[in-house]
């Protein structure tokens, strides 16, 4: 899919919506508040559940906007200080979730790519479950209990499949499944998610709601104040945060939950002209041309050098003077300063807040990109991240210390008292959102 093709999801979706750290020591992992493990509440059942508003901003959790958000962030811990890892895009900080591991650990790098594995440079989505290199949650909580993924968009359902216990895979047009946005609206997603809840009661549930995130890029008002058509969105998708939180209220669930609200990227939005095109420029000089593919990724361009190895310094060297000298373009690093990995090409090129690459992988045309709404540029990194649910283990407080997406894996891994994959992760257990730890249950 196109990034052109993608706008013509809007008129759908819109009426839908307006219709309706390491780890620390033992001892501070097992009792961070030095009293000792504590009973959950309700059922005393431990259920975790890590929703993801795909693309939402930080500022967009408001009281009127986002009321039922905006009450959970209140009885819960929020990390205001939280980010997503490069790149900034849905697979690689879905997978981060997930293995609790940057993208030069874990395989994920971008949305897009390029891949030379069959000896034919192929641009594709590293959507591959083979692309999966470290262990995910659902094979890490294996005798924990059921584990189940509701992922609304095709390409999270690919990566993960067959790893949880129960993944709804979405089909079009009963699950209202939109497939030229390649996503399944929130309120089917919803209704597919709490008919899992009571089928099978899992202890921890993974899910991902799209709409906020499609709505983001295809609003052309998004550089605006307050986004017409992204502002009916987000009141939607809190509406149905709302439902999964009634839900498990009636039937007792909540009493012994964990609920954990995170973005996997935020949205920056840029006017019409503020495009940049690279690849004009590659292609215009004579040291570069015909040696590199480019896999653009909204406000992130992945640079492969494709030529005789015998350049690849030369050129690499030119293509990052190239890029940097392009009004519009922040900064250019080499994946394993970001820790990309080997997927991840030769170089990254970053947008300024603002502006978005206008190329396409063939033929350089600029306005291939209009969407006005992109991230995976550093402008998208701030995230939003609440540790919440009905648990009285639960505190209610503001963080300001760094947290990462890749702190999902760590906190829920140390909530059931699992044991962390080797050789450890890299991010933190978020261990200052509870007044004690459950008694291990795994």
């Amino acid at each position: 899919m196109d990034r052109r093709s993608f706008l013509r999801a809007g008129a759908a979706l819109s009426g839908l919506a307006v219709a309706r750290g390491r780890w620390a020591s033992a001892a501070q992992l097992f009792d961070p508040a030095g009293t000792g493990t504590r009973a959950l509440g309700g059922d005393g059942i431990l259920r975790v559940y890590a929703v993801v508003v795909d693309g939402l901003n930080s500022d967009e959790i408001t009281p009127v906007l986002m009321p039922r958000l905006s009450a959970l962030r209140a009885s819960g811990t929020e990390y205001a200080a939280a980010q997503a890892t490069h790149v900034a895009e849905t697979l690689p900080n879905h997978t981060a979730m997930v293995t609790g591991v940057p993208a030069d650990r874990h395989g994920v790098p971008a949305n897009e790519i390029y891949d030379n594995s069959s000896g034919t440079w192929v641009q594709r989505k590293a959507e591959k479950p083979s692309d999966l290199m470290a262990e995910t949650l659902f094979t890490t909580l294996d005798g924990c209990g059921t584990t189940a993924a509701v992922m609304s968009k095709k390409y999270l359902n690919n990566l993960f499949a067959g790893l949880p216990d129960v993944q709804w895979t979405p089909s079009s047009p009963n699950d209202l499944y939109i497939p030229v946005s390649d996503h399944v609206v929130d309120v089917r997603t919803t209704d597919a998610l709490i008919g899992i809840l009571d089928a099978n009661d899992p202890r921890f549930t993974f899910v991902n709601l799209g709409d906020v995130d499609r709505s983001g890029h295809i609003d052309p008002t998004g550089a605006a104040y307050d986004p017409a058509f992204r502002t009916a969105v987000l009141a939607d998708t809190d509406l149905n945060l709302g439902r999964i939180v009634d839900h498990l209220q009636a039937d007792g669930r909540w009493a012994s939950s964990v609920f954990i609200v995170v973005a996997d990227h935020s949205m920056d939005w840029s006017l019409p002209h503020q495009f940049v095109w690279l690849a004009r420029e590659l292609d215009n000089d004579p040291l570069v041309a015909g040696k590199y593919r480019l896999a653009m990724n909204g406000g992130a361009d992945v640079i492969y050098y494709t030529g005789d190895p015998g350049q690849r310094d030369a050129v690499v060297q030119r293509m990052r003077e190239i890029a940097l000298g392009l009004d519009g373009v922040a900064s250019v690093y080499a994946p394993a300063d970001l820790r990309i990995g080997i997927r991840g090409g030769d170089l990254i090129a970053f947008v300024k807040p603002g502006w978005r690459f206008g190329d396409w992988v063939e033929g350089a045309r600029p306005l291939n990109n209009p969407l006005p709404g992109n991230h995976g540029h550093p402008a998208s990194l701030p995230v939003p991240l609440v540790v919440s649910g009905g648990s009285s283990l639960v505190k209610a407080s503001t963080e300001t210390r760094p947290a990462s997406t890749m702190d999902v894996a760590p906190v829920v891994t140390w909530l059931f008292g699992a044991t962390p994959p080797s050789p450890g992760y890299e991010g933190s257990p978020l261990v200052e959102a509870f007044s004690a730890r459950p008694a291990p249950s795994c």
